[in-house]
């Protein structure tokens, strides 16, 4: 007692609020280490939002393989060619497309094949002003649809159902009256709750020429797996100016169609061996394909978010490492005054375990605004997704214990004698 009678006397200011228990001593010294303390707030948050994002990628990525295109990816192929880069003429197309058809579906293995001006899940797109033809002398609804012309059998080889109505017939050519399938989407947005079948429109203007709508398709993903509901419509290739020079050659397979893409390819060499053959895949194929983009921002962000953790950790061990120091003498009182190691460790862990909560409070306000920003391209997934939010929060509060604890229990081998002599 007697031995710490000159410090007690010179340190009598800040002895009143360590003996309260407020921990608010020395508050000079300890207010010098707020830029520290926000500092490792930041990098919590930062790596809070990281973690975050990085996670609902992943989940994304994960649940792909399960998202519904509303086609049979199992069994499907794919590939594309160009007659115009050979110089056929539109009959010669014609004769061409028929012929190998009829090769392709006689072949072991092939359930069905069609033909279309775009696969699904391509990259590529087609878009138009869809007009209705009105029946009172004015102008009629219109709507952005993107479009694909297709031949008979499309929605049968995609395993795309036909809601109501029916699919192309080989009756549908350039001689008989147009006709136009539309999806769901296409059908609510126009037609709510009214008969869709029958209804003439036009992509060409009010003025047509128009096109009877003979069906309704289920919706399916054209561009990306993430997509909403888009309105889409169908028009036989038959009787459609051609859309796009080249097309894709679909097929059905009874098993598994990675085994028929060489007897295709085949078919369509000795059919014409100088012509271009490109984009050759099975559908599980396109639509992994079609993730690049999910898995690019994954790597991605999973790169920023180990360093934003490594940082975060350094950080949160800087600031208590620093505060152990300006709180030399604070922490030497105290245990001079009877304070027990372990009270002490939990004041400097339970500092640490306030910066991280302070970071992740911030680190969830800012991910929910940047993960609705992202929900665009994830699938499978609506943020906030509490599952990854809980995981994030735990391995940040894993990663507060090991940065705290060693500070801290160094902070319960000081001497107090030592530590009173201080500066």
């Amino acid at each position: 007692f007697f031995g710490l009678a000159p410090a007690l006397h010179a340190s009598r200011k800040d002895l009143a609020p360590v003996l309260k228990g407020d921990g608010s001593a020395l508050q000079h010294e300890r207010g010098e280490a707020r830029p520290q303390r926000l500092l490792g707030v930041a990098q919590v948050a930062l790596s809070m939002v990281l973690l975050v994002s990085a996670g609902l990628f992943l989940g994304s990525l994960a649940k792909s393989p399960r998202v519904d295109p509303g086609y049979d990816v199992q069994s499907g192929l794919t590939l594309s060619f160009d007659l115009n880069l050979q110089g056929y003429s539109r009959e010669k197309s014609v004769a061409f497309s028929r012929e190998l058809l009829q090769r392709v579906e006689a072949l072991p293995g092939v359930a069905s094949a069609s033909l279309a001006s775009l696969a699904p899940l391509s990259g590529r797109m087609l878009g138009t002003e869809l007009t209705e033809e009105s029946t009172s002398g004015e102008g009629g609804s219109s709507l952005g649809v993107s479009l694909n012309a297709v031949y008979p059998g499309y929605f049968r080889t995609l395993g795309i159902p036909i809601v109501r109505g029916r699919e192309f017939t080989e009756q549908d050519d350039a001689g008989a009256p147009a006709t136009a399938i539309v999806n769901q989407a296409c059908a609510q947005r126009l037609w709510p709750d009214q008969e869709p079948l029958g209804r003439r429109i036009s992509l060409d203007g009010s003025k047509g020429p128009f096109a009877e709508v003979v069906a309704v398709a289920k919706d399916a993903k054209y561009d990306e797996l993430s997509e909403s509901p888009r309105p889409f419509v169908y028009l036989s290739h038959r009787q459609s100016p051609i859309l796009m020079s080249d097309m894709a050659l679909l097929v059905r397979a009874k098993g598994r169609p990675a085994g028929l893409l060489a007897a295709v390819q085949h078919e369509l060499r000795s059919m014409d061996a100088n012509l271009p053959i490109y984009d050759v895949a099975t559908l599980e194929q396109s639509l992994h394909l079609r993730s690049d983009k999910q898995r690019g921002m994954t790597k991605l962000l999973s790169l920023f978010s180990a360093l934003a953790l490594l940082l975060a950790s350094v950080g949160l061990y800087g600031v208590l490492a620093f505060s152990v120091t300006r709180r030399t003498r604070e922490i030497g009182i105290r245990m001079a005054l009877g304070a027990r190691r372990r009270d002490v460790l939990r004041m400097l862990i339970g500092e640490g375990l306030r910066l991280t909560l302070w970071g992740v409070g911030v680190g969830l306000v800012l991910s929910a605004g940047l993960t609705r920003l992202l929900s665009g391209i994830l699938f499978g997934l609506a943020p906030p997704d509490l599952m990854t939010i809980a995981g994030v929060s735990l391995l940040l509060a894993a990663v507060r214990d090991a940065a705290s604890s060693l500070p801290a229990r160094k902070a319960t081998r000081i001497d107090p004698m030592l530590a009173l002599r201080h500066e």
